[in-house]
């Protein structure tokens, strides 16, 4: 069985399972003792709520124990790590670890006196940077990385993402990327958002970067083997499938799931109903290639592709390839083309994106059997008078009369130059020449500032200048 494709724009996910590989049996065993007022950290992924280790744990093959979401590597408070290059077998007594290695005696390395230092000498060890791979978005660097999947247990909604996101900036701290997990998608495999849960995710992303957030969708290429879209293409060779015939059916950390064959033409013609933004490809595959495939692709959907032969990289451009990977793919290649294609996305969203439209700068009102055109440039301030308003104006001796309420006046006016200060007047700020013990001058005229609104006011004028 061979999966030969991995469809989406945010393939993390399937790298992590890429690394999880199975191990035979242990032949290093190894007794890890903790040391006294030492704190670890590690092994579990997704066992956040477990961290620090405390309560002793059964031994744990971590070659098997829920695919991708077990790592053998621990880091305690006492500047300590445990690292090895292959999974392997784990008890914890709760004094100590009993490991059980196939590949080589695993031990606690020292790299300084703080779970910090240790993580980082562990990854200057381990994890160094590969020269001439690119370097990957500065974005991951410099900003927090928000993972919902920690954040938010169980999924994230629309609403949860937003109040989360605000929430950070309310107490300090800074914006970064929001990584949203598969949860967002209707069912694993459809790469349709859930509306329901999201609504319209386009406008919420648009929302998350003015407030200088990036969004990082991560996409689960599977397909849920009791889902409705495996119920429907078991049958019609829409799936990698095995020697007899059936549609192959993979464990990993989400459940059993399916594989699109990208080679089926019905496959090609699913997706063009679900659009895809970014396509890894090989290019030697059988019944229909890479490249054939790739001029058969929607103009929006952009392909990145992944061969054991160089000669192939001149055609690969003539395509408009994002990308040309080279097997074996080493994790800093893979990483640099999907930033590659998401800086591409970046740019053509922003080409593509309409600027705002002008915020209005002018009201009409109905007065005196007629319609008539207020600049807000002009406005001083408004008075309510139960049915009626009157809108004093710059250079007019008589305000201009109108039969509305105040409320409803106050809701065509910019709330970031107008503001309530009493219940029967709205001023603009900027038109203000003094204000003498909670009462607003205007030439001859005092305008009350009332006690509920006083604070608003207050914040209103702080917020918009400077105020001693």
């Amino acid at each position: 069985m061979e999966a030969r494709k991995i469809i989406g724009s945010a393939v993390l996910a399937a790298w992590a399972l890429i690394l999880s590989a199975g191990t035979a049996a242990g032949q290093y065993k190894s007794k890890i003792d903790v040391l006294k007022g030492e704190k670890w950290w590690g092994v579990f992924v997704t066992g956040e709520q477990m961290m620090p280790l405390e309560k002793p744990f059964p031994q744990t093959d971590l070659s098997t124990w829920v695919k991708s979401q077990a790592t053998p590597f621990l880091v305690s408070s006492r500047g300590r790590y445990i690292w090895s290059r292959e999974p392997f077998k784990i008890e914890f007594t709760g004094s100590g670890f009993l490991i059980d290695s196939p590949v080589e005696q695993v031990e606690a390395v020292t790299g300084g006196k703080t779970l910090r230092e240790a993580y980082l000498v562990c990854c200057h060890r381990n994890f160094p940077p590969e020269e001439g791979n690119g370097v990957p978005a500065e974005g991951f660097f410099t900003a927090p990385l928000y993972d919902m999947t920690g954040e938010i247990p169980f999924g994230a909604t629309a609403g949860q993402i937003r109040d989360f996101a605000e929430s950070l900036l309310a107490s300090g701290y800074p914006s970064g990327t929001l990584v949203v997990p598969s949860g967002w998608q209707q069912t694993i495999g459809s790469f349709t958002p859930s509306w329901n849960e999201y609504g319209d995710f386009a406008a919420l992303a648009r929302e998350l970067h003015e407030r200088g957030f990036r969004v990082l969708l991560t996409v689960t290429p599977f397909v849920s083997g009791d889902g409705p879209i495996f119920r429907a293409y078991r049958n019609s060779g829409a799936f990698v499938r095995m020697s007899d015939g059936r549609a192959a059916i993979a464990e990993w950390a989400g459940g059993y799931s399916a594989f699109y064959d990208i080679t089926d033409p019905q496959v090609f013609d699913m997706l063009r109903d679900r659009p895809v933004d970014l396509l890894f490809c090989d290019i030697q595959m059988p019944g229909l290639s890479g490249m054939e495939l790739s001029r058969m692709l929607p103009a929006d959907t952009r392909v990145i592709f992944t061969t054991a032969f160089s000669r192939y990289a001149v055609e690969g451009f003539r395509v408009n390839a994002v990308d040309y990977l080279l097997k074996p793919i080493s994790y800093a290649d893979f990483l640099a083309a999907a930033n590659k294609a998401l800086a591409w996305f970046e740019l053509k969203n922003r080409a593509e994106t309409p600027p705002p439209a002008a915020a209005p700068q002018s009201l009409f009102v109905k007065t005196e059997y007629r319609l008539r055109q207020i600049g807000f440039d002009s406005i001083l301030y408004i008075e309510g008078l139960k049915d009626y308003v009157k809108i004093h104006v710059e250079e007019e001796t008589h305000p201009v009369l109108t039969l509305t309420s105040l409320k409803s006046l106050e809701e065509q006016l910019p709330a970031d130059r107008f503001v309530r200060v009493h219940r029967s007047f709205i001023v603009q700020p900027s038109k203000i020449r003094s204000i003498e013990r909670n009462r607003i001058v205007f030439g001859k005229e005092y305008i009350p500032v009332s006690e509920n609104y006083r604070q608003a006011f207050f914040d209103f004028l702080a917020e918009h200048s400077l105020l001693f």
